[in-house]
């Protein structure tokens, strides 16, 4: 028979405990930026750099933080709740333990019936609900999204092709990690050449890591068999996925094998699914990738939660954020992460958060669906 206990008593305290440690987080952040001006004084250009990157990361593990507590909090309130409606009609099985209460079952069904003893009538579907409800941030109504560490919104909201060729040429840390990643490769290849190399990436790779944030969102449960198929970690030294690294080892083997019907001038839905079949099934990985399907608000859901991965390719359309519309001029790709009652989907684009509206799209716009198998 399973068992389920939570000390309530811990768990507000461990969420209170966090308050504080967001807030140090942030004053080190303030610090390191203040600390920069003293630095541009004397042209410690090197450092300056090394400083910014390390108050990002301390922004960024500040909000992480700041969710964790938010989490604790929420699953505490949640059980409280429970456990006061449950106890209160009649005996259950206790630990002994203050602020702790053992709720026996060895399933779904037997857990309701326990519920309906005491009044408490509930459908499967709703508890399964309410119980994946406890470990997941609640979003504002009226809006799905897909459930993955990769898309945070107060952080890194997926790749950013950009990403590598602004550290090689601003992060003298980042810049010898870059270097080494691409001399694995390329060995003969010079400081210019690395420079352009990654240029023609970031005006391009936008493809790229739509596919990136692909594969990342299926092994982001499975680390070890990340570092298994692809022979590096999937987390950096710093703790954060290891978008760039992992879209370096797709351009590149795209590059080597001239599967891109026009490499350097960016990617096609026919370029995601040939590169990621010969990519992917190189490594043992089966993967399907259905293009031109139709992809709206109100079928992303569905589309998702049977296991597919979506990617769009819009030509000459708005994107939109809280700073207004954003034009696409040519051609742009995007994982879609998400969709909302009123008639737009959520895509990852440059890292951040964005919104396209349904209405606005047409025949040149196209999806690709992404299955593992």
């Amino acid at each position: 028979m399973s068992q389920f206990a939570i000390n309530t008593k811990k768990t507000r305290q461990a969420a209170e405990n966090l308050k504080p440690t967001t807030a140090r987080l942030d004053t080190c952040a303030d610090n390191l930026d203040k600390s920069l001006g003293r630095l541009n004084a004397i042209d410690f250009h090197y450092a300056d750099e090394a400083i910014r990157a390390c108050a990002k990361s301390i922004r960024a593990q500040a909000r992480r933080t700041e969710r964790l507590r938010f989490s604790l909090e929420k699953i505490t309130e949640l059980y409280e709740s429970t456990e006061r409606s449950i106890v209160s009609k009649g005996d259950i099985p206790s630990s002994g333990a203050e602020n702790s209460v053992v709720v026996q079952f060895s399933s779904i069904e037997e857990l309701l019936r326990l519920l309906s003893k005491f009044g408490i009538l509930v459908g499967a579907a709703t508890l399964k609900s309410f119980i994946e409800g406890l470990f997941k941030y609640r979003d504002e109504d009226g809006v799905y999204r897909v459930d993955s560490i990769l898309f945070d919104k107060w952080g890194q909201y997926g790749g950013d092709q950009g990403d590598m060729i602004y550290d090689y040429q601003k992060n003298f840390l980042r810049r010898r990690k870059i270097s080494k990643w691409i001399k694995e490769y390329f060995p003969d290849m010079t400081p210019e050449q690395i420079s352009y190399y990654l240029a023609r990436f970031n005006s391009e790779g936008c493809g790229y890591i739509a596919m990136t944030n692909t594969i990342l969102m299926q092994y982001e449960n499975d680390p070890k068999g990340f570092e298994k198929t692809f022979g590096f970690p999937m987390y950096d030294s710093n703790g954060d996925l290891n978008y760039d690294r992992l879209a370096l080892d797709l351009y590149v083997y795209t590059d080597k094998n001239n599967l891109a019907v026009e490499f350097g001038n960016g990617t096609y839905e026919e370029d995601w699914q040939n590169i990621m079949s010969s990519y992917l099934g190189e490594k043992g990985v089966k993967v399907r990738t259905d293009i031109d399907v139709e992809v709206t608000p109100e079928n992303f859901r569905q589309i998702t939660e049977s296991g597919g991965k979506v990617i769009v390719g819009l030509r000459y359309d708005n994107i939109y954020n809280n700073d207004g519309a954003h034009y696409i001029n040519g051609g742009h790709a995007m994982t879609v992460t998400g969709c909302t009652d009123d008639g737009r989907l959520i895509v990852s684009s440059w890292g951040k958060q964005y919104y396209i509206n349904a209405s606005e799209l047409d025949g040149n716009d196209r999806f690709a669906v992404i299955y593992f198998e």
